[in-house]
């Protein structure tokens, strides 16, 4: 009897080969996306918070029959930024979470859209849209992360990434590049771009110039200890209009230089929402003063005098 059990149990562990070979080879065969995302404390949202998003956008994914992981991840031991450049590259489908406008997503969704590549944008529904361009949708998700409005957000997710990896299959297929004009593709493996000492320098600058962004702090307008210092119900302090032009030319010094290190024009739109991005983590809260224009307009007028040579 026992041997007819010992028996039993091969066979079934036989029978069982073939689908663990089909499960297997299904499991290899799995599209790559990579996630391009904050990772680190932002506008108020922690970093258990992008975690518990992560796994969100992983679980879409998932839903669509596509292997996510974060672009920075990778099997080999090379140099992060460098890593980060060719799953860019070579992923076949991105999902891109502008949530908070965190510079370092910004740069990154600039390379992808340099590339030419598949991405599907998705974004909290307190962060407005940083390109005012039609054609560009995003799939939005609340940032309370309520249960049954996030499942329902991985559907949507999970239909959207379906969709546009099978339009993407097809020769007329125009990605979100063409929305900002005809431009020349860049391959990370060709010299031009090289996946370039340039571009990882300013990957690594770009970090390096974050991470000494300080966190606010609580704002006096009189001495230390004063009572009298605490601005009523903490309301943030506003900037002088010298200060704004500081910190505008800052965010627009380090835009072009990420887009002169990846041969990119200065009239490219990527470039002043890469600067919008940069500019709105200097602020930290702070109140804008009173301008003729609005914020973007003054830095794309900066921008397009550094194009002119003024």
């Amino acid at each position: 009897m026992a041997d007819d059990d010992a028996k039993q149990d091969g066979e079934d562990s036989e029978a069982e080969k073939p689908k663990r070979k089909r499960a297997s080879r299904k499991k290899k065969e799995l599209q790559k996306c990579g996630i391009v995302m904050p990772i680190s404390a932002i506008d108020g949202c922690s970093e258990k918070h992008w975690q518990e998003v992560r796994r969100i956008l992983a679980d879409a994914a998932t839903m669509a029959d596509m292997d996510a992981r974060l672009v920075s991840e990778g099997d080999d031991s090379e140099l992060i930024q460098a890593r980060i450049a060719q799953n860019l590259h070579a992923d076949p489908m991105a999902i891109a979470d502008l949530s908070c406008l965190n510079p370092n997503v910004m740069f990154e969704l600039g390379m992808r859209l340099t590339f030419n590549k598949t991405v599907v944008l998705v974004k909290d529904k307190e962060t407005k849209s940083p390109f005012d361009i039609s054609g560009i949708e995003y799939v939005e998700y609340p940032r309370n992360l309520r249960y049954w409005d996030v499942e329902d957000f991985k559907e949507r997710l999970c239909d959207k990434l379906k969709r546009t990896l099978k339009a993407s299959q097809k020769p007329e297929y125009s990605t979100y590049l063409s929305l900002f004009g005809k431009f020349e593709v860049f391959d990370p493996g060709t010299e031009s771009v090289g996946i370039g000492d340039a571009v990882l320098k300013q990957m690594e600058e770009m970090n390096r110039r974050m991470s000494r962004i300080e966190q606010p702090r609580t704002t006096r307008v009189g001495g230390p200890g004063s009572k009298a210092g605490r601005r009523p119900g903490g309301v943030p302090p506003r900037l002088s209009e010298a200060m704004l032009d500081n910190l505008i030319s800052d965010a627009v010094a380090d835009a072009t230089r990420c887009a002169s290190e990846g041969n990119m024009p200065y009239d490219n739109p990527i470039v002043s929402s890469i600067a919008l991005a940069i500019f709105d983590s200097l602020l930290r809260g702070r109140r804008l003063p009173t301008t003729e224009k609005p914020v973007e307009a003054l830095i794309e007028d900066q921008i397009r005098k550094l194009d002119n040579g003024i």
